[in-house]
Order: structure tokens, then sequence, then C-alpha cells
């Protein structure tokens, strides 16, 4: 182990902790909380949620709906010549 190790917190994205293993070209990151040491993370675990894939909330339901009009042909105007 570094003395410069980088550690992430249990409340950070997966993103951010990607973001430093890749950075650092780490195999693993320790969660800390309040210096206490609560987990780790390892690319093992970020390449199982890549392939299972991340449960996004739903998106909520608009406020107000929108109609559509349906399209119409515009008839052109024929002058009298």
């Amino acid at each position: 182990m570094t003395r410069s190790a980088v550690a992430i917190g249990p409340n950070d994205t997966v993103r951010a902790a990607a973001n430093l293993m890749r950075g650092r070209t780490a195999g693993c990151l320790p969660v800390v909380e309040r210096g206490r040491l609560v987990g780790i993370v390892t690319v093992t675990d970020l390449l199982e949620l890549l392939g299972r894939g991340v449960d996004r909330s739903e998106r909520p339901a608009r406020a107000t709906l929108h109609y559509r009009v349906p399209h119409r042909k515009q008839s052109r105007v024929r002058a009298a010549w």
C-alpha cells in the first residue's frame, strides 16, 4: 500500500469510484466513513454492476398532458387570374 492512499465515502457515486480507480490504475478502493473502513470496491464489483445494469428510478409522471394535433395538409390557395 502507498502512503497517498485514495478512498471514497459511502455516499460517493459509482462514476466517482470508477474514475478514481481508472485515474490511479488501482484495482480497488477502500470505502471510509468517519475514519473507519466500512467496505471496499473492486474492479470486479464495477464490472458486475456494468454487466447487470444499474437500476434507474422511473421518471416521474408528467404534471400536464400534451395533446398532439394531427397533421393536416395545407391546401394551396389558387389565385384566379
